[in-house]
């Protein structure tokens, strides 16, 4: 089975259990002339989820509820309340901030400060080439 077969089928699977349940995605138009199809942007947020997991082979990548707030101020995430604020409808930007919501729930925060003292070690490990070059 190709690994296309295994995406589609995987996010056929995923579609059904969507359907099953309540929507993951909680559409907030502030405008009311947006023409949002709730099915589209589900599909889009388990599309998006999908494509991180596979991009970086994490199979429990946690997919939390989110709010999608449109017609309002600049494009934005809100990570803490885990929502994305759309002027104006835009699938590219939608899909955007899923994937970054989806890179943040990749990593516990234990991990990221794991990561990040791991990086500052790494930093103070480095020795500049030219400290050692004789004058």
């Amino acid at each position: 089975m190709s690994w296309i077969s295994k995406t589609l089928a995987i996010m056929v699977i995923l579609t059904g259990a969507c359907a099953a349940q309540d929507s993951p995605v909680t559409v907030v138009d502030r405008k009311g002339h947006h023409s949002l199809q709730l099915t589209d942007i589900n599909k889009l947020y388990l599309s998006a989820f999908s494509a991180v997991q596979q991009e970086f082979g994490m199979r429990n990548i946690p997919m939390p509820s989110i709010t999608l707030i449109v017609g309002e101020g600049e494009d934005h995430v809100e990570f803490d309340k885990k929502t994305i604020v759309l002027s104006k409808w835009n699938r590219g930007r939608f899909v955007e901030g899923v994937v970054v919501i989806a890179f943040e729930e990749m990593l516990s925060v234990e991990k990221r400060f794991q990561i990040a003292n791991h990086a500052m070690q790494m930093a103070d490990a480095t020795i500049d080439v030219t400290q050692f070059a004789r004058k």
